[in-house]
């Protein structure tokens, strides 16, 4: 009998991941992934802006109309702040990095 090793994308089908923390202001949201890399933990961030379609069921876009964007600038600021906090020195050892692909010195 052949076993079947599961794929990436089916592990994380089935594991669901959840955002380390979400910003909602209205129907436009900001959820926060936190990443693992060889330096430590960095965050990455996703804006949507959530409607119910003509079958009253939720969906998700990423494009956004004139009286959205105010909502979207405070829910990017506001993760900006949660992600910086998250970076403090803390108990649990944990220190959020920059992502790979972003030099030292673009960081200072």
């Amino acid at each position: 009998m052949e076993i079947h090793e599961p794929s990436i994308v089916e592990v994380l089908t089935m594991q669901k991941q959840k955002p380390a923390h979400v910003v909602r202001f209205g129907r436009i949201k900001a959820a926060i992934w936190a990443n693992q890399s060889p330096s430590g933990c960095w965050y990455s961030v996703q804006v949507c802006r959530v409607y119910r379609d003509g079958q009253n069921e939720w969906r998700q876009s990423d494009s956004f109309g004139r009286d959205d964007l105010p909502l979207v600038c405070k829910a990017m600021d506001r993760a900006h702040t949660w992600i910086y906090e998250q970076a403090r020195p803390s108990t649990n050892g944990m220190e959020a990095v920059a992502p790979p692909d972003v030099a030292a010195s673009e960081l200072s």
